[in-house]
């Protein structure tokens, strides 16, 4: 967990993010199962960005279902992010 200026969040490399449309992505591997999760840019120094996973709120204005939202994984601290996939 990184504080940087007024944003707290995760601190990933930027090799990470998968970009689709308009929303950015990550690959989290645990236990061998993979999720791609949507996550917020915070912040990009050009080689890590400090990211943090989406509110409720925020991925109902995207288009998620209340259904989709339910089940959506989460990243949090120690999870192993997948580069380059």
């Amino acid at each position: 967990d990184v504080i940087w200026w007024k944003d707290s969040g995760l601190k990933i490399p930027k090799d990470a993010i998968i970009k689709e449309g308009n929303l950015n992505y990550i690959i989290r591997n645990r236990a061998g199962y993979t999720d791609k999760i949507p996550v917020k840019i915070l912040r990009d120094n050009g080689k890590f960005l400090l990211v943090e996973n989406y509110i409720t709120e925020e991925l109902k204005e995207i288009g998620y279902t209340g259904q989709e939202i339910k089940l959506m994984p989460s990243v949090s601290l120690y999870d192993e992010i997948v580069l380059n996939k």
